[in-house]
């Protein structure tokens, strides 16, 4: 081999290995997140990284039998996978299941909804079993925390915004409890809200899965709004979404990711003069104005609480005016609609079928919303 061969295949290595340095996740560096802003993680090397909550609390992760590395032996540890968790919310169960893998369920130590409320079978038959307990929490009250205290948990995934998640917190702080802070529903857009599953995966030593997951759900939904953005403007349905309670209608701005969501699937949104990024109260007769001739009308509850069109109209009879009503197409959340926050791809597919079926496959079915009787 001649000098120039020689040093040309000396200055390729040394520019290869300069670019795999740039390519692998070195210590300190970031794990991808691109949307959510609610959380974060990073590599140590392996499967050792640390996780920064909602509140900006850290944790280090590492696994059995893994040494804890130098200068990280004061913060706080969590040895993973996670074999014992308090899940106080029923969508932190949903990603889990997103994860796809049976046996996350026997990490579920303990719950804070009911056995009667459950529609995850992997939840429902190990509560019957004594698998995993139930604890008491509402929103002013907190789960006892010397029930929590007994359960012995390697981790507490404590939701952040109400009175209950904080009087909590304070206590598991004083009982030496370790928690982390979650905090999904404040993220802005889907791509966000599903790179929670990132954030649990991590806890499981599942982040390659995590994130493999996390792209195929996205690139699903990309593909179908593709597919939708070809219905033309003439064809697509006025759709509504609200909640009557105590005279107050409950819906979504014309800056929220529903309505977005609703343009995505072939729709045009009755409520897109409300200028808000998220939830916003209206009055009844403003609500009846503006949507009562929408094609469709989502009402945001579940069949336990709203059985057929006689409850609604019962509730206030300017519903029997609506277009919607009267053509039978109003749409209500399955029971287990919130326990599924996870499954977005499955949802946004659900959307699509309601306003334009002919865009998905013959003999689909709805699996997260239900037409009202």
């Amino acid at each position: 081999m001649n000098n120039k061969n020689l040093l040309f295949r000396s200055v390729f290595a040394a520019l290869l290995v300069l670019a795999v340095s740039f390519m692998s996740p070195a210590k300190g560096a970031a794990l991808e997140i691109a949307h959510a802003k609610n959380f974060n993680i990073e590599y140590l090397s392996g499967d050792i990284k640390v996780v920064t909550d909602s509140e900006g609390r850290r944790m280090l992760l590492v696994p059995d039998k893994a040494a804890v590395p130098a200068g990280y032996e004061k913060m706080t540890l969590v040895r993973t996978p996670v074999k014992h968790a308090l899940f106080t919310s029923t969508s932190y169960v949903g990603f889990l299941g997103k994860l796809g893998r049976e046996s996350l369920y026997d990490s579920i130590a303990a719950v804070c909804t009911p056995l009667a409320d459950w529609t995850v079978p992997q939840v429902s038959e190990r509560m019957k079993q004594g698998k995993i307990q139930y604890i008491e929490n509402s929103h002013m009250q907190p789960p006892s925390v010397e029930r929590v205290i007994d359960l012995k948990p390697d981790i507490v995934f404590s939701g952040g915004g109400d009175i209950s998640g904080a009087k909590l917190r304070t206590q598991l702080d004083e009982a030496k409890v370790k928690y982390m802070v979650i905090m999904d529903y404040t993220e802005t857009g889907d791509g966000a809200y599903l790179e929670w599953i990132k954030f649990f995966g991590a806890f499981y030593n599942l982040d390659k899965e995590a994130d493999r997951i996390y792209r195929d759900m996205t690139q699903k939904m990309s593909v179908l709004a593709k597919r939708a953005s070809a219905v033309k403007k003439e064809k697509r349905p006025v759709v509504a979404l609200g909640l009557l309670f105590n005279g107050v209608v409950y819906t979504q701005g014309g800056n929220s990711n529903f309505r977005r969501n609703i343009e995505r699937a072939g729709g045009i949104y009755a409520l897109q003069d409300l200028g808000a990024d998220g939830g916003v109260q209206i009055g009844m007769e403003e609500f009846f104005e503006k949507c009562r001739g929408a094609d469709i009308l989502i009402y945001s509850s579940s069949p336990q609480y709203l059985q057929d069109k006689e409850v609604l109209i019962s509730q206030n009879p300017l519903f029997a005016e609506f277009k919607a009503v009267k053509n039978d197409r109003v749409y209500i959340y399955d029971k287990g609609y919130y326990m599924n926050a996870a499954a977005l791809d499955e949802k946004f597919e659900d959307i699509v079928f309601i306003l334009n079926p002919q865009l998905m496959p013959k003999g689909y079915s709805l699996r997260h919303y239900q037409k009202l009787k």
